[in-house]
């Protein structure tokens, strides 16, 4: 057994009139039986979407029950918004690119092995890389007018 943790991304899309067939679309995709005909659309659809998922990386974990748990460690889902999510974008960034500057918390080898340090090290260049362009794509969507009423959060769970 070990740490497991992720972050869902829950997208729910209001306000426009094809939300039955999206619904459709959606189940199609991800294998979900359904019945066409007793489809309803109650004025809008919820996707909840695997975004990061990491193994026995501590210090991630802690940086959420840090920041996104207040402090306590248990293990329900709880819910964030695109604010923390730049918050560790930008911690993770910091420590990634300035070692020396900041605190102990991402450095891969305060809380791993040797052996495993270039693999978090790795892993968290990774998720820098995942979390930007999710950041790039959330202020565009949000900038375009055109597009129907969307509401974004994300959602951790660490368990072991």
């Amino acid at each position: 057994m070990g740490l497991d943790s992720y972050v869902r991304h829950v997208v729910t899309i209001s306000g426009f009139d094809a939300g039955a067939v999206l619904i459709g679309e959606v189940a199609d995709v991800v294998g979900v039986p359904y019945d066409a005909d007793r489809l309803t659309f109650s004025g809008h659809a919820t996707v909840t979407i695997p975004f990061l998922y990491w193994r026995k990386d501590w210090a991630i974990h802690t940086w959420f029950i840090d920041h996104i748990y207040e402090g306590q460690d248990h293990e329900n889902d709880v819910e964030f918004g695109i604010e923390e999510l730049q918050n560790f974008h930008d911690d993770l960034y910091t420590a990634l690119t300035y070692p020396d500057t900041e605190d102990q918390l991402f450095d891969p080898t305060y809380w791993a092995t040797p052996e495993a340090a270039p693999f978090l090290f790795e892993s968290r260049r990774a998720t820098l890389a995942i979390v930007a362009e999710e950041l790039k794509r959330a202020k565009a969507i949000a900038a375009d007018a055109s597009r129907p009423h969307s509401y974004s959060t994300y959602e951790y769970h660490g368990s072991w």
